[in-house]
């Protein structure tokens, strides 16, 4: 047993919070407690485990801190929507009702939640997006958590963890994209004032960037800087008002040449994440940051943002 996987063992009181997330044959989590207004990271560990037993999450046993777990790729789906003209307080109730023929199992089989997109009010034909996760997968997820005894009060998705972890980038009133890259793929995600604005998928996990052949590592960049320009792309001619202040990239594991060569396909800044300025004890180590990237962020979780 590694003292930083069980950090709470020594201490009869904390003030923090743990998030976890399983997938890609990982199980991750990160603790964080807060000081002076920076986040301090008191663990963040990684294993090979599927995190589908009681005993996988046992470790995390009678943890004294709220818990939130963070789904993975698959888990979940996101779906644009424009808001249905019906009171606030009937949103989520219209937004089953309009979501329910794009789904692949019955949608009282399904738990919604609605995200609102860019800033503003909530109106009818504002943007939106509609999460939805089998009940099946939240049950699995809350079963675990009360047979080790933790304090569930989250379920979070990677693009709102991405999300936390911008808007502690963020120049305020500015546009700002991040790009990650984790075991189970690459996100881009823009937001401004701690909004999530946009989000794009991208088919470049970790394991490629660390292709150590030449020419197919080769193919790898070209692809991702082609997905990438086609969602800056995107952004420009849909969102002309928003004006990216920059790309920043998560810390990826070592690559050689990557950000320079993307520097060159994109035309706006491209910079690498700074975190050691924003978290105290973040670990050095890049390809233990990737694994435990979304649960860093879901770590991040201070209070819910309201519609």
């Amino acid at each position: 047993m590694t003292p930083s996987l069980f950090t709470w063992l020594k201490r009869k009181q904390q003030t923090g919070y743990l998030a976890i997330q399983a997938g890609a044959g990982l199980l991750s989590h990160v603790e964080l407690n807060w000081q002076n207004g920076r986040p301090v990271v008191a663990a963040c560990v990684a294993r090979n485990d599927d995190g589908e037993s009681a005993k996988s999450w046992s470790v995390y046993g009678n943890a004294p801190v709220p818990v939130g777990v963070v789904l993975s790729a698959g888990e979940y789906q996101l779906l644009p929507i424009e808001a249905p003209p019906v009171p606030l307080e009937e949103l989520k109730m219209a937004v089953r009702w309009r979501i329910k023929d794009q789904l692949d199992f019955p949608v009282d089989d399904a738990t919604v939640d609605v995200i609102r997109l860019e800033q503003g009010n909530v109106e009818p034909g504002s943007k939106l997006l509609a999460v939805v996760a089998h009940n099946q997968v939240l049950k699995k997820y809350m079963g675990l958590a009360e047979r080790a005894k933790l304090n569930l009060t989250a379920i979070d998705i990677p693009e709102l963890a991405q999300r936390n972890i911008s808007a502690l980038l963020e120049t305020p009133d500015r546009v700002l994209a991040l790009l990650s890259f984790t075991p189970q793929g690459g996100l881009l995600t823009v937001t401004r004032n701690g909004d999530l604005c946009f989000y794009r998928r991208l088919e470049c996990n970790t394991a490629e960037l660390a292709e150590q052949n030449e020419d197919r590592r080769s193919v790898v960049f070209d692809r991702l800087a082609l997905e990438l320009q086609r969602s800056l792309d995107h952004i420009e001619r849909q969102h002309s008002g928003w004006r990216l202040d920059r790309i920043v990239l998560a810390p990826p594991p070592a690559v050689p040449g990557m950000a320079d060569y993307l520097r060159h396909q994109i035309y706006l800044p491209l910079e690498i994440a700074d975190l050691t300025a924003l978290f105290a004890q973040l670990p050095a180590e890049p390809d233990k940051l990737a694994a435990c990237w979304f649960a860093l962020g879901g770590a991040l979780r201070r209070e819910e943002k309201s519609l």
